[in-house]
């Protein structure tokens, strides 16, 4: 996940002029620029500061790659109650990058991100549930964490939570509320989502089959970079709709 795709992460600095250098040269893509001052903020105790340090940290972007760092710099972010570092923090104990894995460790920092409200650590502990990583695989209660994340216009979330009304998992089957979560994913422009959108109008699933509709919404996957998309979307011009 790079800093690129996280950038509304800004929003929730400070405010002070460090902060606020820090967060126009993120958002100008200038990572070696904009370290010094995401790491200004984070000495000020300015928990998405020292979420975006660790996150350049993480990637490489502006600094040498060291997992290490990042780790220091997520736990001060999670300890300012900042969502975004308790989950980064997560992915990292998850994934054993810089730390040993520990996949209920990782839990413990999602639930925290998700209590604070942070989309992506709600969603990430529905994962948890449903592939059962450090807790016991618990199909409704992943359901739970997928909807909190959908609420917080996570796209993932919805996506995720769509796919179980799909396939029956933790709830009764359902292809209209799918349909229903796989259009709030798609609004949120999550490729994925609009491609399972255009499946459920091609295949008449939930909603009145439309295959014009359909490849509208593969379209839209696509050029959110889905190839899946794109690939749904040939096939249907090449039937000539």
């Amino acid at each position: 996940m790079k800093i690129k795709s996280l950038m509304l992460i800004t929003v929730f600095l400070s405010g002070a002029v460090c902060a606020d250098e820090c967060g126009s040269y993120i958002l100008k893509e200038e990572y070696s620029k904009a370290f010094p001052h995401c790491l200004d903020a984070c000495n000020m105790n300015d928990g998405g500061g020292c979420s975006i340090t660790g996150m350049l940290y993480r990637d490489g972007q502006g600094v040498r790659q060291d997992y290490s760092q990042a780790r220091i710099y997520f736990e001060k972010a999670c300890s300012l109650n900042d969502d975004s570092g308790c989950n980064c923090l997560g992915v990292l104990y998850q994934n054993g990058k810089g730390v040993s894995q520990d996949y209920s460790l990782a839990n413990t920092y999602y639930e925290k991100s998700c209590n604070l409200n942070g989309g992506f650590g709600c969603r990430n502990l529905g994962v948890s549930y449903e592939n059962g990583q450090g807790v016991k695989q618990d199909y409704r209660q992943a359901n739970t964490y997928y909807e909190k994340a959908c609420s917080l216009n996570t796209g993932e979330g919805c996506l995720y939570l769509g796919n179980s009304y799909l396939n029956g998992k933790g709830v009764r089957q359902d292809y209209v509320q799918a349909k229903t979560y796989y259009e709030k994913a798609c609004n949120l422009n999550h490729g994925d989502g609009c491609n399972n959108l255009g499946i459920s109008y091609g295949t008449g699933r939930g909603v009145k089959q439309n295959k014009t509709t359909a490849k509208e919404y593969f379209g839209k996957a696509c050029d959110l970079g889905e190839q899946l998309g794109c690939d749904n979307y040939r096939k249907l011009n090449e039937q000539g709709y």
